[in-house]
């Protein structure tokens, strides 16, 4: 199947992505920053994000150990990667 964590990449996908996910909750996308702080990067790819539609005082690094990105409702933010999220995929 050949499927891997998505990346939103703009407003428009975010736009058509929202409706079928239930509301409130936390989904991973294929963004981290564990190879250095504040530069997300596709887990995929290796490549920047192009798209970070953050919440007001996000990302915050909580006790310097959030390092992945979850998209809750319209906002990302950042959190522990060990933390248990629903995913959303991409081919």
């Amino acid at each position: 199947m050949g499927g891997r964590l998505a990346t939103i990449r703009n407003k428009e996908e975010l736009r058509l992505i929202l409706p079928k996910l239930i509301h409130d909750s936390a989904y991973w996308l294929d963004l981290n920053d564990v190879s250095k702080e504040g530069e997300f990067v596709s887990s995929a790819s290796g490549e920047p994000a192009s798209f970070l539609n953050w919440r007001k005082g996000q990302p915050d690094n909580y006790n310097n150990n959030e390092h992945c990105v979850q998209l809750i409702n319209d906002y990302i933010y950042d959190s522990s990667c060990s933390a248990k999220r629903r995913f959303i995929c991409e081919a």
